[in-house]
């Protein structure tokens, strides 16, 4: 940076400081406060590809991985900390009390985070920033000449992008962390697919995105995209691809798991605090997953009962398999599948609910080239690009694919769960932004599951199979409470947890290779989120309602819930008393 910009920063930070010492305390803290959320947001949107697509400001240059990028991110942490705690959160009112502590806890895990940079996943389906880039730049408007220069330039920087994850890739290598040998099919296809002629590769530019623009621009901005990713692209992909299939695989363990790296288990322990935005540990979780599963059990055998089936839980399990009204004909099918139970909630969904989204929602299928990679599917939230939320459904190896669930994921996915909560905390204007687009897991996860539950109570289940497939969901949930930790933790060969998870579950074998695979190579620790972010909601809403008694008002409860959006469960605790009490209209101390 020039040292005339410097000066001129400085200037404006000592002006900033000299007014507010003339503010009254709580003004000084909510301006304070304010400051560090601007500066927290801006980097987020400089530097993390998924937010500068939803709020559709495309970054300026693709962020570059590195370890020297990890020690950056904490040391700017560090100084937002220390900003923090120059505010008085007692001066504050109660949702900038909640932007203070979701603050103050981000930064906290970004500090901690840094201590294990090598050992976070660039090469898997879920996690690759590759996916992230090609999302960016799916999204990118391109209505304007200044939209295709921008494009241009991003594209562009692919190639360095690439050669990054390469190098950050051959770091981790020579630290002795390499993903498994059984991910690495999925991790060569994925490559494969971003190595693919201009005319089929994911970054390729359709026509219909460049009807506003004039036709020899148009022209002209396609054939220099192609020659980008003919010639600078592509050789960098395959060069990674090549890396990755020869000296990467020999040094691939057979083993899955974060234990068997060089700090694997700290970083473990690391993300199970992080993704359940509470402090437990890998062995309270597993002992939760295991009486979670026994609990289900018993709730499914009482289904089984109602549906007056007579035989073993393993005779059932076989009915469940070969079934054909369990099986979709075609995608088609599996869209109206879902479809359906999202109709019926939106009839009633108001009883239910004191605000409902603007935004609207959709069913698409998932991307061929990852349906091999991913169970089931994906939400993709409302962005500048698209204002309609989609449920990315699984449509592959339907003859394998059981839609037992359907009804469960259906909810889980769009109404009352995922779109619903979702597209509230964007619509909500009130909240700092990076707050209308934050996604802590345990809280999103856990609103997802809460609301497949909160079906029962709607009435659309009414079918004791439907039941039946919201608690294999549930036990889907705690499931993976046992194998994650068992896996990462425990260290359970590849196979125990696969064995553990056809004696609980009925999914297909490839289904339960592609989990296991997820839980041990590219996102350990964020499965916990579902189960452990349901068990928070539904522990508050109890005690609510113990409190309130004939008095509590579902409604609000779930008002309060979603009114100030996503937020970690250590701070939405806090957040729920001061809401159900009353607090929140109540204006900041006024400190002397």
């Amino acid at each position: 940076m020039r040292g005339w910009i410097v000066g001129a920063l400085f200037v404006l930070a000592a002006h900033a400081a000299a007014a507010e010492a003339r503010l009254p305390a709580g003004a000084e803290a909510k301006a304070r406060l304010a400051r560090a959320a601007d500066e927290f947001w801006r980097r987020e949107q400089d530097e993390n590809l998924d937010v500068a697509r939803i709020v559709g400001r495309p970054p300026r240059h693709l962020p570059i991985v590195s370890a020297g990028r990890c020690a950056a991110d904490a040391r700017t942490a560090r100084r937002r900390l220390a900003e923090l705690g120059r505010i008085d959160p007692a001066a504050l009112d109660a949702g900038d009390r909640v932007t203070f502590e979701m603050l103050r806890w981000d930064a906290g895990q970004r500090i901690e985070r840094a201590r294990f940079c090598w050992l976070q996943p660039l090469l898997t389906p879920y996690s690759t920033p590759l996916n992230s880039a090609q999302s960016l730049l799916a999204g990118h408007p391109l209505d304007r000449r200044a939209d295709l220069e921008s494009y241009r330039r991003l594209l562009g920087e692919m190639a360095r992008f690439v050669a990054a994850i390469e190098a950050f890739t051959r770091g981790q290598a020579a630290r002795g962390i390499v993903l498994p040998r059984d991910e690495l099919p999925a991790v060569l296809a994925l490559l494969d697919a971003y190595a693919a002629e201009p005319d089929r590769s994911p970054l390729r530019v359709a026509d219909a995105r460049l009807a506003r623009v004039d036709a020899d621009d148009a022209r002209a901005f396609q054939a220099e995209v192609a020659r980008l990713i003919r010639t600078r692209v592509n050789p960098r992909v395959r060069a990674l691809r090549d890396y990755v299939a020869g000296a990467y695989r020999a040094q691939a363990p057979a083993a899955a798991g974060l234990y068997q790296y060089p700090q694997g288990e700290a970083y473990y322990r690391h993300l199970v605090r992080f993704h359940t935005t509470l402090d437990l540990t890998p062995e309270a979780v597993h002992a939760r997953g295991v009486d979670a599963v026994a609990e289900i059990e018993a709730q499914m055998r009482e289904v089984r009962r109602q549906a007056g089936f007579a035989g073993s839980e393993a005779e059932f399990r076989a009915l469940l398999r070969t079934d054909p009204r369990l099986r979709a004909a075609t995608p088609a099918d599996v869209e109206a599948r879902l479809a359906r139970p999202v109709a019926e909630v939106s009839a009633v969904i108001g009883r239910y609910f004191p605000r409902l989204p603007k935004a609207p929602y959709g069913l698409r299928r998932l991307d061929a080239s990852l349906e091999g990679a991913q169970a089931f599917g994906y939400y993709d939230p409302p962005s500048a690009h698209d204002p309609k939320g989609y449920y990315n459904y699984n449509a592959s190896h339907l003859d394998q694919r059981s839609m037992l669930q359907a009804r469960a994921i259906a909810l889980h996915e769009l109404l009352p769960g995922h779109h619903l909560q979702l597209s509230l905390q964007m619509e909500n204007a009130s909240i700092p932004e990076f707050r209308r687009l934050g996604l802590p897991t345990a809280f999103v996860e856990g609103w997802g599951t809460y609301a497949s539950w909160l079906g029962v109570e709607m009435g659309v289940y009414a079918d004791p199979y439907d039941r039946y497939g919201q608690l294999a969901l549930d036990l889907f949930m705690a499931v993976r409470l046992v194998v994650d930790t068992g896996m990462n933790h425990y260290r359970w060969p590849r196979e125990r947890a696969a064995a553990y998870m056809r004696e609980h579950l009925t999914l297909s074998d490839a289904e339960i290779g592609a989990e296991t695979l997820r839980y041990a190579a590219d996102m350990p620790g964020q499965a916990l989120a579902y189960r452990i972010g349901y068990e928070a909601l539904l522990r508050l809403r109890r005690d609510a309602e113990r409190r309130a008694g004939a008095a509590f008002d579902l409604a609000a409860f779930h008002g309060c819930v979603l009114g100030q959006g996503a937020m970690p469960l250590v701070v939405l605790e806090r957040h729920l008393r001061s809401c159900l009490a009353g607090d929140d209209a109540r204006p900041a101390r006024t400190a002397p």
